[in-house]
């Protein structure tokens, strides 16, 4: 061997020859191994690279036998996360956030995470629909989940039309909704019905003439008139009709107005805070004639800001909601503790968690195609007798929700169902 080093065609100096002789066999060998491993090391570092569990090769090339992760299924949430109605936009939050959790840990849709954006649409059209726009055009979402507000929901409803994104609303009750496009949803009832039961209920305890004072919003526009024609077909008669801005917050010249025209009640149509101060003031002008109003008064904010002594009384109809149920009890209880305080209107949180569900079970019908509006779209309108926190739903030919509502009393704090 040592000859053949010296006198082959790797060795041909004669100091090296030298070296080596002095060297002896072993550490000729000793080095000659030291230059094998030295090649196998380049050898194995110019091989393509073996892919790891999961994963993916350089080349960007799934090998057999390995799972490659999907993307995410994403969604929005629209809702007003600052202002006056912010707290039902935490409602809201919790209720979707709660759904998000159970979904991703049991195994996501399909074997894809849920992922969700939040945007704040402040409660009005102009922010609400820059608000989608964002989800829509850089989040990239498939649906909706808002707006809470009726004029969020109006604001964005034709931006995710055009786009074929699916809104479904678990608050908004204006009617017009019912008419906005073929992916827009809701699982809150409209004020059609709402105004009905409320102008029965008055009329039921022998009010025939009543003032109405109501925002210029379209939640409160949409139900104020719904009140109104269904309480002149019953034979009441408005005998004021005031209205004031989102951001006001002095009304007494509305309620002057209101009380110079002589009627038997007075129908508020506010939001929450708002509402909370119209009664603070009727009740400074020493005006005791009964109220009535919307599900907005039958809030923590609504009576924290009227005083418990004058929202006393107040009669109110909100959607049909079981508390004490089962699913929803468990939903009520786990939402809350996500919030971290107590729920200003459990309804909306049982609503947009049932919404969350709603998006999921659909694209579950089709776990072979890839996640759009459009499927989520087709299976809302074969929803029938769901179960949900919110109670049974099923949705009718213009996406609406069908539900009843209920009337409940204000006293001493605590909002009970009316006898």
């Amino acid at each position: 061997m040592l000859k053949k080093l010296c006198h082959g065609n790797i060795y041909k100096s004669p100091l090296c020859c030298k070296r080596y002789q002095l060297m002896g066999v072993d550490a000729v060998m000793k080095y000659t191994n030291v230059i094998l491993a030295i090649l196998v090391v380049l050898l194995i570092g110019c091989a393509p690279a073996a892919p790891q569990e999961g994963g993916v090769t350089e080349e960007g090339v799934v090998t057999e036998g390995e799972v490659k992760e999907l993307p995410a299924v994403r969604i929005g949430v629209l809702a007003p996360l600052t202002g006056d109605v912010a707290n039902w936009g935490a409602d809201q939050r919790a209720g979707v956030e709660l759904a998000v959790q159970e979904i991703n840990n049991a195994g996501g849709i399909n074997g894809r995470k849920l992922e969700v954006t939040y945007e704040d649409g402040k409660c009005n059209g102009k922010d609400a629909a820059t608000s989608a726009t964002k989800l829509i055009d850089v989040d990239k979402v498939i649906a909706i989940v808002g707006g809470l507000c009726s004029s969020e929901t109006l604001g964005a409803a034709p931006l995710a039309e055009a786009a074929k994104v699916t809104l479904i609303s678990p608050g908004s009750s204006n009617p017009s909704i019912s008419q906005s496009g073929d992916y827009i949803f809701r699982v809150w009832p409209s004020d059609v019905g709402q105004g009905k039961a409320m102008a029965e209920e008055i009329i039921k305890r022998g009010h025939h003439k009543v003032a109405v004072i109501y925002m210029n919003q379209d939640y409160n526009i949409g139900l104020a008139n719904a009140f109104k024609e269904n309480y002149e077909k019953l034979g009441g008669v408005i005998t004021a009709w005031e209205t004031y801005e989102q951001d006001a917050k002095d009304f007494r010249t509305q309620v002057a107005k209101a009380r110079a025209t002589r009627p038997d009640a007075i129908y508020l149509v506010p939001y929450t805070i708002d509402g909370g101060l119209i009664i603070k003031q009727i009740r400074q002008l020493r005006i005791a004639l009964p109220l009535f109003g919307p599900e907005t008064l039958g809030s923590k904010e609504a009576v924290d800001t009227a005083g418990k002594e004058n929202i006393e009384g107040l009669v109110y109809a909100t959607a049909k909601f079981d508390d004490t149920a089962a699913k929803a009890k468990d939903v009520m209880a786990k939402a809350t503790q996500i919030k971290g305080s107590e729920l200003g209107v459990p309804a909306v949180t049982a609503d947009a968690y049932d919404a969350v569900h709603l998006i999921a079970d659909a694209l579950r019908q089709v776990p072979d195609q890839e996640p759009t509006g459009t499927i989520i779209k087709d299976y809302l309108y074969t929803v029938k007798d769901y179960e949900g926190a919110g109670g049974r739903l099923t949705i009718d030919e213009n996406g609406d929700p069908i539900k009843d509502f209920q009337i409940m009393e204000v006293h001493n704090g605590e909002f009970n169902k009316a006898p």
